[in-house]
């Protein structure tokens, strides 16, 4: 008999774990906040918590091409630098005081690592972005393009859209400037 207590006590412990999973409730309700938040800051290895330099960016992947646009009042004016990579734009500010300002990060394609294991693509179960980052903040479906979910950090200052079907992860879209 107290084996058999044993041998049920011990597949309990087996079972209850996963059992218990399902309806795991995280004590710190700022869990999937945060992971936004580093899904933002990590994005696909663009700096953007420290100072980053034209120079970087340059050396970041093979840029396909680089253009740059005044803007501003003349004497008070910035630049904005827009660098082209396979399947990725990176759009910078470069001030007047000369400080680099990464204001937008729009991914279509390529080999960039993002964090959390997503990758564009097929979407694999156990790294679907909602499973990840949690429901979205807001979706989107403009006219004739995919379903946008769209993700915020707690100050409301940055922004990560996904652009997705059912099943497919399409592209990834960072904003460092929304409302500018």
């Amino acid at each position: 008999m107290r084996r058999g207590c044993l041998l049920l006590a011990t597949i309990a412990s087996l079972v209850a774990p996963q059992a218990l999973a399902a309806s795991y409730q995280d004590p710190n309700p700022c869990a999937k906040d945060c992971e936004v938040q580093k899904f933002i800051d990590q994005n696909i290895g663009v700096a953007v918590n420290r100072p980053v330099t034209l120079a970087e960016l340059r050396k970041f992947a093979r840029v396909e091409s680089e253009t740059t646009t005044k803007v501003g009042a003349t004497g008070l004016s910035d630049t904005i630098h827009e660098f082209r990579y396979a399947g990725l734009v990176v759009r910078v500010e470069v001030t007047a005081e000369n400080t680099v300002l990464v204001q937008t990060i729009d991914l279509t394609g390529g080999t960039y690592r993002m964090p959390f294991n997503i990758k564009l693509g097929k979407v694999e179960g156990g790294h679907d972005i909602d499973y990840v980052l949690g429901p979205p903040a807001q979706t989107r479906r403009p006219a004739g393009k995919p379903m946008q979910w769209i993700y915020h950090n707690l100050e409301g200052t940055e922004i990560v859209t996904f652009d997705r079907t059912d099943d497919t992860l399409l592209a990834v879209h960072w904003d460092f400037t929304p409302g500018d």
